[in-house]
């Protein structure tokens, strides 16, 4: 029966039964009457079900339906298919047999066998040269194809053999080196030994879970495809042994990530039945994850070393009918590896400490206990250290990886290499002493057995697609030398970004991406590999990719891009024996410019082998210094430079610090800089004396004995033109040995070096690095060593550290970063003649001419302001005689801030600092919270006090160098273009960034500008960087704005900029008397005149908040409301949610502010998942009700704080718009404030408190002003009445599509109770009790999403599937906010991290994608959004902001591309902690029309192939009242 009639089944049984009904009631009755009867009864029933099922027609024309999508794009297309497992085998991740025994991965069907067969010798250097299988699914499609996946889940059948025997035959000695028995501490260079512990594979395959494939990225049916089992969706996942089939659409070009959607727990989470089992071990950590690369049409593939046609694979050539061809190499980020050590023997360190010798650790001896606790602080845990690298120096074993293969310095450190003596070897060179040599080929061969080495040509067009599929942290990724676009299609795409003559004119040019879980990035190389300009070709050499993360990259998360400059066809070797790989040239690229025709890459010769051939080291020995680059290899030096290395460098080189490679242009200007890296006692603050005893810093020669006479040095900042070329001349005056604290072991730090980000130079001569098989270019203990380089084009920074020790010199403040500046600009400096030119805070003053780019330059002058974010600083404090809690740990450095778990321990450690400055809230205790930003109470911050004049342009450069955190950079009421020279990018309020990432925040003048004053009015407007640890250590300072220059007294407060003089004061009134009330009555104008008036009436009220149906609570509770909905949130009638009004761009805001709080209520308490020292939380147990134990007992409650003060005061701020700093007031008291709404922003402004941020905040005193289009009005969503507040709504305009509009805020600092009154554990796991709890503070407390959670503990005690964890069917819908839209609905996800920890998150709506720049139609395509920190307003970090935009005209609307309805999970993509802690929900797409639902009123959910349905008042349909006038909220007047 065909569709339509089928639709009348249920009338006709209906009208059947009502028939039988009235006949039997009819007894009696003559038959004539009984025919009337059921012949009327039938008519009625026709007529009434009729119409009932001409409406549902009529609705479901509009309405696109489950069984017929909108648009299905596959019809009559044959799909590309793909026959795909999940296995079980064993990874192992490099040569030295550390293994991932429970290792899953996805496999073609076809290979299973030979990765079984294989798995032993994935990272056996002597296969480098042939193809790897083990490696993450990476499968290919060309946009508009249609994909079909037949995936079976193979989790039940047995991994291939893992044992002591199978592990040590995995592990690969190089020539040279020698492997003893198994357990032998080698101290001889060269020797090592395999571990003593025995891998073993954990998992029992007889209780395999189910197991699926979820999709980002493409588009399908989230009810058939999704792999996972989300509210009412049907089960998509597969049983053990079963097959499932998954349809798709490659609807978008990209790379996007697969995963295992059964099964979202951590390697942290391992839940455990109630039968002790487990069943779910967080398949993610352990590899089931992979990527779909989608490509432009047309495009082929073929193998990068074969040239073959490539089914799968992570390397290949993408060959392009109409553009150029280029080399594409695909990498996955991923952390949280559980693996086992090879050569290193793990040491038990649990409390039982019982496990016995041959298991995966062994008990240590008394003899090693004492060296794994060595330096640790008395009376605490004794750390957490389970390894001794040479019996002797303390290690955690943990393992960071790129494409299942990780490097940890751990493993080269152990084998150690000998020094090099001339007469032997050539040249002098120091033995391996550790971290300086972990990185080089020369003296541990290539990195994952070879597979961690991606190879190029120079010059030729490459693209990286970067993933981060699995699973905690947000990485940094950093490519030494090359840079690449934020934005490629901003730019033109590959065709014009890889050419030489490439400059940036739009989006943001990067060398470091921050990627959160779930992100993805295609990175499109400058110049192509190695950055070739117009009048340079490219570097050669090995050109290292790492996470920026220090611990990360020392724990194996780094590789290398070699990029090589003659032909590799498969014959040669590298300098330890090991197969050189083959290397297909790209078959469109002219590799020899210069020589007709298009050319491959010239062939090796014995005068020119080509890269590694020339380089003059020997295997088993640190590398030789560069030529030139030392006074020993002059050409009168011990050591000069070889005929191979002057044969293989390019014409123009052979200058020291660019020996094959020039980069700086004949006749431009030489900038010279001489260095000296020294060590000084650094102050970070006077008042509290917290200092940093063994500082180490770059200096100019010329300061260097003032600084160390005692002068306070800032990060050493070089200022710098485009076009300047730069020569360091750095010579490393350090101390050899180095700690000794309880931050750092003692040791030996033997060498230094500068390097740097953003500009070009030779990779061989001036990365000052000694990575794979180039030189080593570091200076040791008095050398000097020249760097030079090009600044090519306006890189707005170019940052700078150590490479040799960066886990111990970072964090110790051995790092700078220069500005780069128009030609045309000289920076306005005291005392500058003569002298280089160095600072962070300074005036430029520009004219207007031509750059050596022939770029016209502006000429307009700005004033500067550079700031450098730091964390894990080594700081202590003196032992304060009035306090005895700290004496057992005080040090003869004092007592420590933070100290680590144990000396040189990658743990979260330490303080915070900007620019080697702090202003810790622990110096401002005294006072009331209130007043801890004001000037006239505190006096000024230590940190950079930065000063302008009202409408000065600015430039704040943000750079991070130092160590390991997120950050969040917040800027009060001001607001900037995440790009700033693309008129169509995000305007934020916020910035997150990661280790070596840098940002220009350039803020726009006021529009209107402020009207002219008769006095000088003085504004201090906040810069902080809002995680709840940063701002708590520290991080902040203060803008001050001055209103005018020439008060009378004649004094200007400071010196103007010469464009923008300042000459509008009358008065001699001084504003700073004024207050703050009296400066907004002044400010106050009588009418709006860019928009509208709006007036919000607003209170802060105490609210015993309930998160989820179990009762979890914060009684501590704080929320903002509008009066209007005080009574009802106090009586229970109204569910709290975040305070969220709307006002249009354009608009004025006037906010009748109330403080409501009760200050009996507003006291000190427990358990504030906040700094350090503030939990009071020991393994399986709960020190309650204090939050602190006096003495500390334990590293998760450290010495050094108090519980702080809490006020009662409140105020209300927001971001982005224009408005006076806001003034605190008391219980009871109320204020007005004005607030100006930007004419250029459309979007999410956070509200928040100001009068108590460490307290008031993460107990929900926060909200969000949304920003809509001029015209706007705002509906709500169920009834279509006005909305005067409200997480979700319908927004209408006169000529713009409506749209729906969902408001995600996040926190990830709560402290939450039970109903019992106990506190909420902080556990990885599943248990309602305390468990296994998080002792890093980032991850201490609980998680929300607008005051809703849905912890998974909770249902996992009810049903202990995680297959069905998100199952509505099972655990009923989530306490989180169920947003809901009809199919095709244009809808608008606004995503802020509101409050929180430094630890960022990111945000995934499943089967949905969006543009990073909604409005941008250049933008990318993601289908995650990573890097929330506080404040934040772009990504998702506490405090960033994101829009998340489902359009149907271009990336689909609600439901996809193909309106599909269905239940979509929307999450944090944060896997521990984050997303099991309750950060998740359902976005419910639905087909039919629903009395909970209003329509769009433009019927704009039709999609651009159908005419937009008017709408007809639907609700009449269901006895609901009309909609009235359709007026937005607030009250408008005028």
């Amino acid at each position: 029966m065909s569709a339509p009639y089928a639709d009348f089944i249920p009338l006709l049984v209906l009208a059947a039964v009502v028939a039988a009904y009235l006949t039997g009631r009819s007894r009696g009755r003559s038959w004539p009457l009984k025919l009337l009867l059921v012949t009327g009864a039938g008519l009625w029933m026709a007529l009434a079900g009729g119409s009932m099922w001409l409406m549902s027609h009529a609705i479901a024309e509009r309405l696109p339906n489950a069984a017929v999508p909108t648009r299905h794009p596959c019809v009559g297309q044959k799909p590309r298919t793909f026959d795909v497992s999940l296995i079980n085998v064993p990874l192992f991740v490099n040569r030295f047999g550390d293994v991932v025994p429970e290792g899953r991965m996805y496999v073609l069907d076809k290979n299973i066998a030979a990765v079984r067969a294989t798995y032993t010798q994935a990272a056996d250097p002597r296969r480098a040269a042939q193809r790897d299988l083990i490696e993450p699914l990476t499968l290919r499609a060309n946009q508009g194809d249609c994909v079909v996946v037949h995936f079976t889940n193979r989790l039940n059948e047995p991994a291939p053999p893992l044992n002591k025997r199978i592990r040590n035959a995995a592990i690969f000695p190089l020539p040279g080196e020698k492997l003893r028995p198994a357990g032998t501490v080698t101290s001889k260079p060269r020797e090592f030994a395999p571990a003593r512990t025995v891998p073993e594979i954990d998992f029992d395959p007889r209780l395999a879970p189910n197991a699926s494939m979820h999709f980002d990225g493409l588009d399908y049916d989230v009810k058939r495809s999704d792999g996972t089992v989300a509210g009412n969706n049907p089960d998509s996942t597969a049983p053990p042994g079963k097959t499932v089939t998954y349809s798709l659409h490659a609807n978008t070009q990209g790379e996007f990530q697969f995963k295992d959607g059964a099964d979202f727990t951590s390697q942290q989470t391992r839940p455990v039945d109630r039968n002790g089992n487990v069943r779910f071990i967080g398949s993610h950590a352990f590899g089931a994850f992979g990527a779909f690369v989608i490509e432009e049409p047309g495009a082929i593939w073929v193998d990068s070393r074969t040239g073959q046609p490539l089914e799968s694979g992570t390397r290949a050539v993408i060959k392009r009918p109409e553009g150029v061809d280029f080399r594409e190499h695909v990498l996955f980020m991923h952390d949280e590896v559980e693996a086992e050590p090879g050569i290193l023997t793990r040491l038990c360190r649990a409390e039982d400490n019982a496990a016995p010798a041959g298991s995966e650790c062994v008990r240590p001896t008394r003899a090693q206990l004492r060296l794994l606790t060595k330096g640790t602080l008395p009376g605490l845990g004794g750390g957490d250290a389970d390894a001794l690298v040479q019996g002797k120096i303390p290690i955690k074993l943990e393992w960071f990886a790129f494409n299942y293969r990780s490097e940890p310095g751990f493993n080269r450190e152990e084998v150690g290499c000998p020094a090099a003596r001339r007469a032997a070897q050539g040249f002098d060179a120091e033995r391996c002493i550790g971290e300086e040599t972990s990185l080089s080929s020369w003296a541990f061969g290539d990195p994952g057995g070879g597979d961690l080495v991606i190879a190029n040509y120079r010059s030729e067009p490459t693209q990286v697609r970067l993933l981060h599929p699995a699973e905690f942290e947000t990485h940094t990724f950093h490519w030494h030398v090359n840079r690449w676009m934020f934005d490629p299609a901003d730019e033109g795409g590959i065709d014009a970004i890889s050419r030489p003559t490439h400059r940036t004119t739009t989006t943001n040019i990067l060398d470091v991406q921050a990627v959160s879980p779930g992100s993805h990035y295609p990175l499109v190389i400058q110049g192509g590999a190695g950055s070739s300009r117009e009048d340079k070709p490219a570097t050669f050499g090995d050109v290292i990719f790492h996470c920026h993360l220090y611990p990360h990259f020392a724990n194996g998360m780094w590789g290398l891009n070699r990029t090589l400059d003659t032909l590799s066809n498969g014959t040669r070797k590298n300098p330890d024996g090991t197969p050189v790989p083959p290397l297909i040239p790209l078959p469109d690229h002219d590799y020899q410019p210069g020589v007709p025709g298009v050319q491959p890459p010239p062939a090796p010769t014995p005068t020119r082998p080509g890269f590694p051939g020339f380089v003059p080291g020997v295997f088993g020995f640190k590398a030789p210094k560069p030529p030139l680059g030392l006074a020993e290899r002059s050409p009168g030096g011990v050591f000069p430079p070889t005929p191979l290395e002057r044969a293989a460098a390019d014409p123009g080189g052979q200058v020291p610090g660019a020996f094959f490679q020039d980069p700086c242009p004949a006749d431009r200007p030489v900038k010279i800089f001489r260095v000296a890296a020294i060590q000084i006692r650094q102050q970070y603050n006077p008042e509290l004396k917290w200092t940093n005893p063994q500082a180490r810093v770059y200096v100019l020669q010329s300061d260097k004995q003032a600084v160390l006479n005692g002068k306070k040095p800032e990060p050493f900042a070089p200022i710098l033109n485009v076009g300047d070329c730069v020569v360091y001349k750095f010579t490393n005056e350090l101390p050899r040995v180095f700690g000794g604290t309880v931050f750092d072991r003692l040791q030996v730090t033997n060498e230094a070096g500068i390097h740097q980000h953003m500009v070009h130079f030779d990779v061989l001569s001036s990365d000052g690095a000694a990575n794979g098989w180039n030189y080593d270019q570091g200076a040791g203990p008095g050398q000097t060593i020249t760097y030079r380089d090009f600044v090519h084009e306006n890189t707005t920074t170019n940052s700078f550290h150590d490479h040799f020790f960066p886990n111990v010199h970072q964090k110790n403040g051995l790092f700078g970063g220069s500005t780069i500046h128009p030609a045309g600009c000289v920076p306005v400096l005291p005392h500058a003649r003569g002298r280089a030119l160095i600072g962070t805070v300074f005036d430029v003053h520009c004219k207007p001419t031509v750059d050596y780019n022939n770029q016209r330059t502006d000429g307009v002058d700005y004033r500067n302001f550079s700031l450098f974010i730091e964390d894990h600083v080594p700081l202590f404090q003196p032992n304060d005689p009035r306090r005895r809690d700290d004496d057992k740990f005080e040090t003869p450095f004092g007592v420590p801030i933070f100290p680590a778990k144990f000396p040189s321990s990658d743990d979260d450690q330490g303080g915070m600092g900007i620019n080697y400055r702090l202003e810790p809230f622990e110096a401002r205790r005294d006072k009331d919270p209130s007043v801890m930003f004001d000037s006239a109470v505190h006096g000024d911050p230590f940190t950079p006090l930065l000063r302008a004049y009202k409408g000065d342009p600015v430039k704040f450069r943000l750079f991070q160098l130092s160590q390991e955190e997120s950050h969040g950079f917040n800027l009060d009421q001001f607001r900037w273009r995440f790009e700033p020279r693309d008129p169509e990018s995000n305007v934020v309020g916020a910035q997150h960034i990661g280790m070596l990432e840098y940002f220009d925040v350039v803020p726009p003048p006021d529009e209107p500008p402020p009207p002219p004053t008769p006095d000088l009015e003085i504004t201090d407007y906040q810069y902080n960087y809002a995680g709840a640890d940063d701002w708590f250590l520290g991080d902040w300072g203060l803008l001050r704005l001055f209103s005018c220059s020439n008060p009378r007294s004649g004094r200007a407060p400071i010196a103007e900029l010469p464009d923008f003089p300042r000459r509008n004061c009358t008065g001699e009134h001084d504003g700073r008397g004024r207050g703050l009330t009296d400066l907004a009555a002044a400010r106050q104008v009588p009418h709006c005149r860019t928009g509208e008036d709006r007036t919000f009436d607003i209170v802060a009220m105490n609210k015993d908040i309930t998160y989820n149906k179990s009762g979890d609570h914060d009684p501590q509770g704080l929320m903002y409301a509008l009066a209007a909905d005080e009574r009802a949130l106090r009586e229970g009638k109204k569910q709290p949610e975040p305070l969220v009004i709307r006002a249009n761009a354009g608009d004025c805001v006037t906010v009748n502010f109330t403080n409501k709080l009760d200050p009996r209520k507003m006291k000190p308490h427990c358990h504030e998942a906040l700094e350090p020292g503030q939990l009071g939380f020991k393994e399986n147990e709960l020190r309650f009700p204090r939050c602190l134990q006096v003495p500390p007992r334990n590293e998760e409650n450290v010495p050094g704080f108090r519980p702080f003060p809490v006020s009662a005061k409140a105020s209300i701020s927001p971001q982005l718009v224009q408005a006076l700093p806001p003034k605190p007031v008391a219980p009871g008291r109320s204020i007005q404030y004005h607030w100006v709404v930007p004419r250029d922003v459309i979007g999410m402004a956070l509200l928040r408190d100001h009068a108590d941020v460490q307290n008031h905040l993460h107990h929900g005193l926060y909200g969000a002003l949304i920003i809509e289009e001029p015209g706007s009005e705002y509906l709500n969503p169920v009834t279509g009445e006005p909305l005067s507040s409200g997480t979700s709504a319908v927004i209408t305009h006169p000529t713009e599509p409506d749209f729906r509009e969902n408001i995600v805020l996040m926190n990830s600092d709560l402290a939450l109770f039970r109903k019992d009154g106990k506190p909420v554990p902080d556990n990885f796991d599943l248990v309602l009790q305390p468990s296994r709890e998080a002792d890093d503070p980032e991850d201490q407390g609980e998680f929300s999403i607008n005051y809703r959670n849905e912890p998974w503990s909770h249902r996992f005690a009810v049903n202990q599937d995680i297959t069905k964890i998100f199952s509505s069917a099972v655990h009923g819908d989530p306490a989180t906010p169920l947003f809901q839209a009809y199919a095709g609905d244009r809808t608008v996800f606004r995503v802020g991290q509101a409050v929180g920890d430094p630890r960022s998150t990111s945000f995934a709506l499943h089967g949905h994608t969006w543009r990073r720049a909604p409005t941008d139609p250049e933008s990318q395509i993601a289908a995650t959004q990573g890097q929330f920190n506080p404040g934040s307003v772009y990504n998702i970090v506490p405090g960033v902001v994101w829009d998340l935009v489902a359009d149907p005209t271009s990336t689909g609307g609600a439901g996809g591309y193909r309106h599909v309805p269905g239940d979509y999970l929307y999450r944090s993509s944060t896997l521990p902690r984050h997303l099991n802690g309750g950060q998740w929900g359902l976005f419910r797409v639905h087909a039919a029309l629903r009395p909970d639902l209003m329509p769009l009123p433009d019927g704009s959910m039709e999609g651009p192939e159908h005419e937009p349905a008017r709408w007809e008042h639907p609700y009449l349909w269901f006895g609901a009242a009309g909609q009235g006038n359709r007026v937005s909220h607030g009250r408008r007047s005028g």
